[in-house]
């Protein structure tokens, strides 16, 4: 459906298709640099939890 829409605004209007693509490039490029402007993630900062499987054992003896 929402191709078809698509289709037929774009024979109705052609101009629309010439400014798709450079909407699109656009939008690439603000990706690239809001990616490239994100600091770095350090992997110093992760930090590794034990698993304690007592804790989601229910106490009362009624299983899941």
């Amino acid at each position: 459906m929402r191709y078809k829409l698509l289709s037929e605004a774009f024979e109705e209007s052609p101009q629309l298709r010439g400014n798709l693509n450079p909407a699109l490039e656009r939008a690439k490029a603000e990706i690239v640099r809001l990616r490239a402007a994100k600091p770095p993630v350090e992997k110093s900062d992760a930090k590794v939890v034990a698993f304690d499987a007592n804790r989601f054992r229910q106490s009362d003896g009624a299983g899941a």
